[in-house]
């Protein structure tokens, strides 16, 4: 299993969840993970994956950061003979058999439900701005979230603008002085941040 980074919890769940069935049915499967440690590190999830692949597992499950990087060693694989599932996002290949995921843009308008019942129950106009701080660009998986919340705010809540989105380079520090930027700049027209996910929104913003 290669998982997008090992410097996420997130990420940390998933191998606890793969480790353990791999523990529970040892006739079924061995499992062992691999990862970058960073979510920016779209290289080197790249190069593990070849290394897999020269090593010839009867399957991988893959979290890939990117949906094309990955495309020509992943269509080796199953060209191979090796059995391949993605998960979290997808890669642009009809070869690839199987995705699991969440429906991100669902996700998105969940989030945006959730902000406008907060600042309703806070007594907060549902008008002025709102922050959008993304981990990373080209990524579909954050790109379809930020969609569903943007159309759903703009449904829910015509006179709030969801501002141009901020990329931090899945980077805490970066996320933190995006989001005191917006602070500043934006100051009381500002209502509310939406973090795209859990390394943008690890720090309390304010």
């Amino acid at each position: 299993m290669i998982i997008k980074a090992t410097d996420s919890d997130f990420w940390q769940y998933v191998i606890t969840g793969a480790v353990n069935y791999g523990l529970d049915n040892p006739e079924k499967a061995k499992v062992s993970w691999y990862g970058p440690k960073s979510e920016a590190d779209i290289g080197q999830q790249v190069s593990l994956l070849e290394d897999i692949i020269s090593k010839k597992p009867d399957g991988i499950v893959i979290a890939s950061t990117s949906s094309d990087s990955t495309v020509p060693a992943l269509e080796d694989a199953i060209d191979q003979g090796i059995a391949v599932v993605t998960i979290d996002n997808k890669v642009h290949s009809d070869k690839v058999p199987a995705f699991l995921a969440t429906n991100n843009k669902v996700g998105g308008a969940l989030c945006a439900d959730q902000m406008a019942a907060n600042l309703k129950a806070k007594g907060v106009p549902l008008k002025g701005t709102v922050g959008l701080i993304s981990a990373m660009a080209g990524i579909q998986v954050l790109t379809d979230r930020d969609a569903g919340f943007r159309d759903r705010m703009k449904e829910i809540a015509p006179d709030i603008n969801v501002l141009e989105t901020r990329f931090t380079d899945n980077d805490i520090a970066k996320a933190l002085a995006a989001s005191e930027d917006i602070g500043t700049s934006q100051g009381d027209k500002l209502i509310g941040l939406f973090a795209d996910n859990n390394h943008t929104g690890a720090e309390p913003h304010g």
